[in-house]
Parts: C-alpha cells; sequence; structure tokens
C-alpha cells in the first residue's frame, strides 16, 4: 500500500499563486508557525494556503497532534485524504474508530484512502470489521464492492488454458465442440449478495424454487430494471471420455462478470468490469469435467447497468 499512497502524499503542495502577494503570502507560511495555525483555522482561507499551512502544522511543531485531528473533518477532501494516510502512517492513537468514522466520506478519494488503510490494518478482527463496514456503508458503489470482494468473496483463481500451458508448443484441434442447451437453465436473483455462503454452487443444492430461464438477458425473462447479482444453473451430461489434451468451456458473453465453478469446484472468473459485457472467454475444466456422467455448471453474473446475464451460448470444448 506505501507505494500506492506515496503517490498521493502530497500532490497539493504543488499549487502556488500566480500573484505577488499570493507568493508572499506562501513564504511566510512556511516560516511563521503562528500564521499558519490562524490560516489553517479559517475555514474561509484559501484552500492553497490552507493546505501549506497544514503541512507545516504537521512538521514536528506543538500543534502537530491537534492539527492532524483537525484535518481528519476537514471541509477540504484534499486535506482530509492526506491526514487518513498520515493518522495511518503514524499509528494515531484511536486509528480503528477514527476510520470507522470516515468509511461513509462523500469524497471518493477519501473513501478510497480509508479502503486502503483497512485493507492493511494490522489487527485482523478490526481489519475484518472495517472492511465490512466500508461494503456496506460507503456511499461509492465501486467501494462497496470491492471491499466486499476483499473480506466476503474469497473466491479467486487463475485458470491457465491449453494454449497458455508452458511448455505446450503444438497446434491445438478442436476435437468436439458440444453446445449447451439454450433452455433448461435455472436463475436465481441474490441483492443480500451471500448465495456463496448458502451454497448456489455445491451440485446438490436445491434449486427447484428457482425461477425457469433460457439464455439470454434476464431483464426481458422476468427481471426488469434488476441491476445486481444473480446465480444460475445447469446441468448437462457429458459423453464417453474422448481422446483429448483438455477440456474448455467458452462463454459466448456474460453481462457483465462471471464467476464460474463446475460440480462444486471453482474454475475462475471473468471480470474486466462494465467493459466485459460482450467479451466471450474460455476457461480449462480438464480435471473438474465428468465424462459420461451429469455435470452441474453454476454462473453468479453481476451486472451493474442495463441488461444483465449469461447472453450468449455457452460451449463445451474438447481439445487435442
Amino acid at each position: 500500500m506505501r507505494s500506492i499512497l506515496a503517490g498521493v502524499l502530497f500532490l497539493f503542495v504543488a499549487f502556488t499563486y500566480c500573484d505577488t502577494e499570493g507568493t508572499a503570502q506562501l513564504r511566510r507560511l512556511r516560516q511563521d508557525e503562528g500564521a499558519c495555525l490562524k490560516v489553517f483555522q479559517d475555514a474561509s482561507a484559501p484552500s492553497v494556503e490552507r493546505r501549506v499551512a497544514y503541512r507545516k502544522l504537521l512538521e514536528g511543531t506543538k500543534h502537530a497532534d491537534a492539527t492532524l485531528v483537525s484535518a481528519l473533518n476537514d471541509k477540504d477532501p484534499v486535506i482530509r485524504r492526506n491526514a487518513v494516510y498520515v493518522a495511518f502512517q503514524r499509528n494515531m492513537p484511536g486509528l480503528f474508530n477514527t476510520l470507522k468514522t470516515l468509511v461513509a466520506d462523500d469524497d471518493f478519494n477519501v473513501a478510497r484512502m480509508v479502503l486502503d488503510c483497512a485493507n492493511q490494518f494490522p489487527n485482523a478482527e478490526q481489519r475484518t470489521e472495517l472492511l465490512t463496514l466500508v461494503s456496506k456503508s460507503s456511499t461509492h458503489t465501486e467501494l462497496r464492492k470491492l471491499a466486499y470482494k476483499i473480506v466476503d468473496f474469497p473466491f479467486n483463481r487463475e485458470n491457465r488454458r491449453l494454449k497458455d500451458t508452458p511448455g505446450y508448443d503444438h497446434e491445438i484441434v478442436t476435437v468436439k465442440s458440444i453446445p449447451l442447451a439454450l433452455e433448461g437453465w435455472k436463475i436465481r436473483l441474490d441483492p443480500a449478495l451471500n448465495g456463496h455462503k448458502k451454497g448456489f454452487f455445491k451440485p446438490d443444492f436445491d434449486d427447484k424454487l428457482w425461477k425457469a430461464q433460457k439464455i439470454g438477458d434476464w431483464e426481458s425473462q422476468g427481471f426488469p430494471g434488476y441491476d445486481g447479482v444473480a446465480w444460475y444453473r445447469f446441468k448437462f451430461k457429458m459423453p464417453e471420455k474422448i481422446d483429448s489434451n483438455a477440456v474448455e468451456l467458452h462463454f459466448g458473453a456474460v453481462d457483465e462478470v462471471a464467476w464460474v465453478w463446475l460440480n462444486g469446484v471453482y474454475i475462475g472468473q471473468h471480470d474486466v468490469g462494465t467493459m466485459g459485457w460482450d467479451k466471450p472467454f474460455d476457461l480449462d475444466v480438464s480435471k473438474e469435467i465428468r465424462w459420461g456422467e451429469e455435470n452441474v455448471l453454476c454462473v453468479r453474473v453481476e451486472d451493474s447497468v442495463a441488461a444483465g446475464g449469461i447472453w450468449k451460448p455457452v460451449v463445451v470444448n474438447v481439445l487435442k
């Protein structure tokens, strides 16, 4: 985190006045602690003066601690953001409770700094509490999602396809393509984001109450206006084993983000944000596929705008 935060440490010191009077005032602030205190406490003073005064007061003066405490609630988001960083670096007394109060800050950059600090908090239990609070209380959707992924959705896997296997330089041929049916899928919305805790991805999960669905966006199939997370389940039977080197699932497109399980095993994800809504992707399932048996495919989909869902066909490709 330090390498990330270092870049935002003092972007605001580059501010400067163009007129002679302003330049002279900044020079006085850099030399006069009393003037700095007066300017910093004056909420109507120009932002550039207050920022310079704030920086000077933090440099080992007798007012440093009080200045830092005050800066954490300053009207200037640039000062607040830097104060969060400094408070974390100095392990300010009461830091945990301070970060809790700033989780819902309206400024994105301040809230992001709070999240970064929370993710590096030394006490594991308090770190989890802070991240959970961000996932539920941040006013910024992107940060809520990020915190949720960190603390509450621990699924991540680097899925390596045959073509990406080190040392495999043979020509790859598709021996057989098995299109999965467009109908026969089941869907369940998950606005509470806890389907993984309920075991939606497990092969034996009882999905008899889930709504029937076919390949296509979910908004036109009974869920108009829904943006959020939904889960798909689909059962298909594979033929008897075919001589091959790999088996891959090919998704024509999922709008927008997808996490995939096969037979209860987490396979991988297609997570490139909103831009991934129309991008095809492939995942290796060579070890997880069950030849000659029924297979259970589960896909968790997240959509944040407009239509969502598995809207293009899914194919099992047998490769050699």
